[in-house]
């Protein structure tokens, strides 16, 4: 083996962790958003979609949302739609990009606290390729776990440096702002008071029971009693119980905690202990991760105890072996203590264990190996041999692990194929149903869809998401009828379930029920009121119904609730133009130009906005880029040939432009509109021809009269005497004169 110096050594580890750690998560290159929270986090969440504000600033610190307090996590995000737009990429780059940054972290922890570098490495790189961890670096929602690591890295980091240091409360102010940096991320980071307890035990050797594990350090002179070292930590607890408290409320709030109603406690208890073992074992055996593991209600009382005298078995071996093997008692511990938030005494969600929970218990459970097997190699005398079949079972065991992340990584990339494999590798559970019923709809396989869905339903036959869930599916296959008689059952089971009305919203507007399609949105609205959707569709029902007052006040409802999307404003600024209103419809177009530039149909609306309220010299350019973004369509060509041909001022005009556009507006409708013909005949007199011009006017005026536009007629004709005296049109309505009407 070649000699390295100690530097070029670390810096090969450093490399291998990092080249290893990217390409295990090669495949969430090409991964999609999922349809499980990253709707909620990001896809679906305008507040996170305009990036970083100030609004979104107070919004994250300011309150609860998706019943966590975490407002660190969501300016991340903001962050990533800040740089890398809507597009998914970015997102998952991030997410790598800090789990790579905590891997060389937790290598630099352990060695620094240690002084043993090969062991460190090992522990780092079973943390950066164990496919418990696949989750929660797949999982774009899951930015709260990597961000959490972070802060968790670094109090840990800070807190080596105080103790090193021998105190001061600038140091120890470090270890208060990274812990409370991590619980703001996460609030899962309320046990890292105890495990720096645990390791003052070991690796610091700050207890009189154990000596550090950095050889050389004088530990007598830094020994203290275990009551001064708690006493230390109490702000670092009280900053624990305050997120503990925070975070309770938030959960409650946002109706993620179950009641001891819907789940007793001896079954949370009971599901407790034998998850302990699960994750156990699949830390061990990592073959048959799952997105999703439900929960038994209840485990059998069998299981419950073999795991529960395995958990005390365990417990009191590693606590006898302690004294010797410090390691041992600190790992175990670490993953016993810091599983504790998630073990479901306080049950959040519908499932039983989830991999996300392990990213940080892991790590105790790597130490305690890994160390033990390097102890076993350090003092007792190994032949050659027997260490180059360890040191190849160690390369093995890692190449396995990193072999089945990259694999259970591959299918984050979709729902519909992730929660497959769920229910390929755990029992048929409602919810896996769901997700693999709503993506085989998004696939257009709506009778797999059902199929799905109703298997989950015959699981629970009184959830009305389910009977939603199939409403939408049918009504997205076109049958009606069936959709109404599901959404109906889900309003029955629930009639406040926002959802189901916005559906059976949406279904009235599929079948142009326009009256029932405003009495459900308006429902919908008003159960979720903060629901950007409802508000729009109800913007389209009123409008369809005759209603444009109370439309326009939706939309504006709509502008407030989402200000970066497109649609709203430029909806609004139609229907202000509809009801003629054009100098209100320049604002809210103008706003969706500015959200929206290559948006050809906002551009054209603007442009004749700003044409019927005198502006015509302004209406040039959003005209203009209507043109090149909608090449084939008529309309803008014609409007700004009108405006060239008739403005009335000088430098505004171009009849030779006028002409030209006409005439391409005649070519691109192939056939003559009265309304083109006027235009042509305008932009002719423009152009000094005027017996031309009249002759097209004619044209035009007969073909208005033929179609029944008399009106139209009369205006044409009206011009048509001025091109017989030679005279052009001026269209001052196009400069902002009262008149309003078209004069020589």
């Amino acid at each position: 083996m070649p000699n390295f110096t100690p530097r070029c050594r670390s810096c090969l580890i450093v490399l291998t962790l990092l080249l290893t750690t990217v390409m295990v998560y090669r495949p969430i290159w090409r991964a999609d958003f999922l349809a499980v929270d990253d709707h909620e986090y990001v896809t679906g969440n305008p507040v996170v979609l305009q990036g970083l504000t100030w609004h979104g600033f107070v919004w994250a610190f300011d309150g609860v949302h998706v019943a966590n307090y975490h407002p660190l996590t969501w300016l991340s995000h903001m962050l990533d739609c800040q740089l890398f737009g809507s597009s998914p990429r970015g997102p998952h780059a991030v997410n790598l990009i800090l789990h790579c940054v905590n891997v060389l972290l937790l290598f630099a922890i352990l060695r620094k606290f240690t002084g043993r570098e090969w062991p460190s490495a090992i522990v780092a790189a079973v943390f950066a390729i164990h496919p418990q961890h696949v989750e929660s670096v797949a999982w774009i929602s899951e930015r709260k776990d990597m961000l959490s690591g972070l802060f968790w890295m670094l109090t840990i980091l800070a807190y080596g440096g105080y103790v090193a240091a021998g105190g001061g409360w600038k140091r120890y102010a470090l270890v208060m702002l990274a812990l409370a940096a991590g619980l703001l991320s996460k609030p899962t980071l309320v046990t890292l008071p105890c495990v720096l307890l645990l390791l003052d035990a070991w690796p610091l050797g700050r207890t009189r029971y154990f000596q550090p594990a950095l050889e050389g350090v004088d530990w007598p002179a830094r020994a203290r009693s275990i009551p001064s070292l708690l006493v230390e930590k109490i702000p670092l607890f009280a900053l624990a119980l305050t997120s503990s408290v925070v975070t309770f409320l938030a959960q409650k709030v946002g109706g993620a905690v179950s009641t001891l109603e819907m789940m007793p406690m001896s079954m949370r208890i009971g599901n407790a202990i034998v998850s302990y073992v699960r994750y156990l074992w699949t830390f061990v055996l990592p073959v048959n991760c799952s997105a999703f593991y439900p929960l038994l209600r209840p485990w059998p009382l069998a299981g419950v105890f073999a795991s529960f005298l395995l958990l005390i078995a365990l417990t009191a071996w590693f606590t006898w072996c302690s004294r010797r093997r410090p390691y041992l008692g600190v790992g175990w511990l670490w993953f016993l203590g810091t599983l504790v938030p998630m073990i479901g005494i306080v049950q959040v969600g519908q499932q039983a264990m989830a991999d996300r929970y392990m990213y940080l218990p892991l790590v105790g459970l790597a130490v305690m190996i890994v160390w033990f097997a390097a102890d076993l190699v350090r003092d007792v005398e190994l032949s050659t041999r027997t260490m180059q079949f360890m040191a190849t079972a160690a390369g093995c065991a890692l190449l396995i692990l990193a072999t089945v992340s990259a694999t259970d990584a591959s299918y984050w990339t979709d729902t519909e194929p992730l929660f497959r494999r769920a229910l390929a590798r755990t029992e048929p559970n409602a919810f896996a149903l769901f997700n693999t019923g709503m993506g085989a709809a998004r696939r257009h396989d709506y009778d797999r869809g059902v199929a799905d869905l109703r298997i989950a339903l015959a699981q629970q036959p009184s959830n009305p998401h389910l009977r939603r869930a199939i409403g939408y599916i049918l009504r997205e296959a076109n049958r009606y009828d069936e959709a109404r008689a599901e959404l109906t059952l889900a309003l029955q089971l629930d009639d406040k379930l926002p959802l189901a009305w916005a559906e059976m919203g949406q279904l009235s507007i599929d079948q142009k029920k326009w009256t029932d399609a405003v009495a459900c949105y308006t429902k919908a609205a008003k159960l979720a009121p903060d629901n950007f959707n409802d508000h729009l569709n109800l913007a389209i029902a009123y409008r369809m119904s005759g209603q444009n007052e109370p439309a326009i006040a939706e939309l504006k409802q709509a502008i407030a609730i989402n200000p970066i999307e497109s649609k709203p404003p430029f909806m609004l600024g139609q229907l202000l133009l509809e009801s003629n209103r054009p100098v209100d419809a320049i604002a809210p177009l103008a706003r969706s130009v500015s959200l929206e530039p290559t948006f050809a149909d906002a551009q054209l609306a603007l442009g004749t906005a700003l044409m019927r309220s005198g502006h015509g010299d302004r209406a040039v350019g959003p005209l203009m880029a209507a043109m090149q973004l909608a090449p084939a369509s008529p309309e803008p060509v014609a409007q700004l040939a009108w405006l060239l041909a008739t403005h009335p001022n000088d430098k505004v005009r171009r009849g030779e432009d006028a002409m030209f556009l006409a005439n391409h507006a005649m070519e691109m409708t192939r056939s003559a509109s009265p309304k083109t013909l006027d235009t042509l005949a305008a932009a002719m007199a423009e152009q000094q021809k005027f017996d031309q011009a009249a002759a097209t006017a004619s044209k035009a005026a007969e073909l208005a009269r033929s179609s029944g536009d008399q009106k139209l007629a009369g205006e044409i004709e009206t011009r048509l005497q001025h091109y017989r005296a030679h005279q052009p049109v001026r269209d001052t309505t196009l400069a902002g004169s009262d008149a309003g009407e078209v004069v020589p």
